[in-house]
């Protein structure tokens, strides 16, 4: 049990200044889209340069099996982080547009349901 609250201890520590400046869950699935929009992109471009690094090394070692055993493990490698990527990539849209949410624009909103209130 301790080990499980010290494991997420730095979470929540993490949360307490978004918290303490009055910010609502919204405004931070915001932020952490914006950060999202930068790291993925070059998840994705340091996938496709290690795959070419590994393609580059394979046929460049063509005398040596193990360089070669290496270097396939590099390109099959890169080859699963880009489809896992891009995949994913693709069912955040589905399930956005399935829910009525468009996960390219920064405009996000979706309606609150609540109760109609009575006119007097």
């Amino acid at each position: 049990m301790l080990s499980k609250v010290t494991k997420l201890l730095p979470v929540g520590l993490l949360a307490f200044p978004a918290l303490a400046h009055g910010q609502t869950i919204s405004s931070i699935l915001i932020k952490f889209q914006d950060i999202l929009r930068i790291v993925i992109p070059i998840i994705i471009t340091l996938a496709i340069i290690a795959f070419l690094w590994g393609l580059v090394q394979y046929v460049t070692s063509a005398g040596d099996e193990a360089k070669r055993k290496e270097a396939a493990a590099k390109i099959i490698g890169g080859i699963v982080v880009i489809f896992v990527m891009v995949t994913v990539w693709g069912l955040v849209y589905v399930l956005g547009r399935s829910f009525g949410v468009d996960p390219g624009s920064n405009n996000n909103s979706v309606p609150v349901p609540a109760i109609p209130s009575a006119q007097l």
